[in-house]
């Protein structure tokens, strides 16, 4: 995944995945500076926001100035005292069904500054989709070896 999202050019990715409770989507990891202060801590409510919006219509999403979007949602941005500028989003499928989503940022500090990031592009699309499969089929290998008694855990 770093990989994917280093070249995309993103500034940090997170995954999230669906909580038992099937309401919010949860940050279970995040290769920036701040994911100690959101990592299993913050919660990301379904019915809002662009992240959430990829899980439901299991479609990838790329945007550029994501932040002059009203659909994003800006409750992580105002936690980490930051501006989302660019948003990369993919769903992530294991066992047959969407388990969550890939999403990988490019930041502006607040205040915002006059020159911000370039943006990405549809080959950082295709970097991000690229990294997510393969993700996904590690899981899925994991889980198999797991369940047939194959790994050593």
């Amino acid at each position: 995944l770093v990989q994917g999202f280093s070249e995309a050019r993103a500034d940090e990715g997170t995954v999230w995945v669906l909580d038992e409770a099937r309401e919010h989507l949860v940050p279970v990891y995040n290769s920036g500076v701040h994911a100690d202060l959101f990592v299993g801590k913050f919660r990301q409510p379904l019915k809002a926001g662009l992240i959430c919006m990829v899980f439901a219509n299991e479609q990838p999403f790329v945007e550029n100035e994501v932040y002059k979007n009203s659909q994003q949602s800006k409750l992580l941005d105002r936690t980490l005292g930051v501006q989302t500028y660019a948003l990369i989003a993919v769903p992530l499928y294991f066992l047959d069904g969407c388990r969550g989503v890939v999403s990988c940022v490019q930041l502006r500090q607040s205040p915002v500054s006059a020159d911000g990031p370039q943006g990405f592009t549809p080959v950082a699309l295709r970097s991000v989709q690229r990294a997510v499969t393969t993700v996904s089929r590690l899981i899925e290998l994991r889980l198999i070896n797991l369940t047939l008694g194959l790994s050593s855990d």
